[in-house]
């Protein structure tokens, strides 16, 4: 019921001060998909599952002994509200093959923010 609150969405996807990211026509966009009992039953439960993940990773330590092989890029916005910069760390003895990078000025949603970004394949593109 509070997904589908036509007021919700607006007001969660503008936290931390990111209100320009989406003018009121954006903002009413995923606020009237969420209308939908369905779609809100499923965006609740995709965030649930998000938590299930970070318990599992954070608090049961789930995966303390795996690695991640192949080379990866994680990009996040140096200005997320969601995931802070300093819930990234620790990852470097599972990972050697990553690279994380944040995009200066960028909160959490890098599609809208930065859409070129989606063209890179590294930020050093954008800096250079």
């Amino acid at each position: 019921a509070i997904v589908a609150n036509d007021r919700f969405v607006p007001w969660f996807i503008r936290l931390g001060g990111r209100a320009a990211v989406f003018d009121n026509s954006e903002a009413d966009i995923y606020a009237r998909r969420l209308s939908d009992p369905a779609r809100a039953r499923a965006s609740t439960m995709l965030y649930r599952s998000y938590l299930r993940t970070a318990s599992d990773i954070f608090i049961r330590r789930r995966y303390r002994h795996e690695h991640l092989t192949v080379p990866t890029l994680l990009v996040f916005g140096a200005e997320d509200f969601y995931v802070p910069r300093s819930y990234i760390t620790g990852w470097q003895s599972h990972a050697a093959h990553m690279r994380v990078e944040f995009v200066p000025g960028c909160g959490h949603f890098l599609p809208e923010e930065h859409p070129e970004l989606a063209e890179l394949e590294t930020l050093a593109e954008v800096e250079g």
